[in-house]
């Protein structure tokens, strides 16, 4: 077994903000609402462990027409310093959210790696309402760059389908131990990530898996098995 003196975890939070997400929520407010709801509350939630201000690095990307670093690969306490509110712009662009969050996990991982530092395979939740507007070529092709299994940086991926969406349509989006799942309430998503998040909290803070990140991460979509929640319950 290799023996680290630290290890990362890389979390990367990539939210649609597009008009889409102006739609009025079920519990209230809007989808993008929920959104600027949900990394604050992963942030607080974080901040309990002093442990995962030194195996957490967290980014946040916004995605419309276009995709855009908001928060780089941060530690917790600088990334909850710079948490901006998320404001509704442009059409849905799948495309330009895969090829973004591609080039962001090299090269944030790479800016991670040093003498006596372990990564953990990256993690991703892709949020959205699923209308991507964007050309459905370009889309499979970022998709099959992020996904090749000779990408080093290959993710666990998640998506959540928030609103009006079905979960065919979002489907082929998951990744690793990640897996797709859609609600029409948004406010569930924000509780359900918290859950998760949490999950992978306990497994670093585990010193089985916080010493060793030839470990697997895993949450199960079980934990999402509810009137509110439908999953494909399958990995790849």
């Amino acid at each position: 077994m290799n023996m680290y003196r630290a290890t990362y975890l890389p979390v990367f939070f990539l939210i649609d903000v597009s008009y889409s997400m102006q739609a009025k929520n079920p519990g209230g407010g809007t989808l993008l609402d929920a959104a600027n709801q949900l990394v604050p509350g992963i942030v607080e939630a974080c901040e309990r462990y002093s442990v995962l201000d030194q195996r957490l690095r967290l980014e946040l990307i916004e995605f419309h027409s276009i995709a855009e670093v908001v928060i780089p690969l941060s530690a917790i306490d600088a990334f909850s310093d710079n948490i901006p509110q998320l404001v509704a712009k442009g059409g849905t662009n799948f495309a330009a959210a895969f090829w973004k969050i591609f080039d962001e996990m090299g090269n944030g991982i790479e800016n991670l790696r040093e003498p006596g530092i372990g990564i953990h395979r990256p993690t991703v939740f892709f949020i959205t309402d699923g209308f991507d507007m964007g050309h459905k070529n370009e889309r499979a092709h970022a998709w099959m760059a992020l996904s090749d299994k000779k990408f080093p940086y290959r993710p666990n991926f998640f998506t959540f389908g928030v609103g009006n969406i079905t979960l065919d349509s979002i489907r082929p989006f998951r990744l690793g131990s990640g897996f797709a799942a859609a609600t029409k309430d948004s406010s569930k998503a924000v509780e359900r990530l918290q859950e998760i998040l949490n999950t992978l909290v306990n497994s670093i803070v585990s010193s089985s898996v916080g010493d060793n990140p030839t470990e697997r991460i895993i949450v199960k979509p079980e934990m999402l098995n509810d009137e509110e929640w439908y999953t494909d319950g399958e990995f790849v």
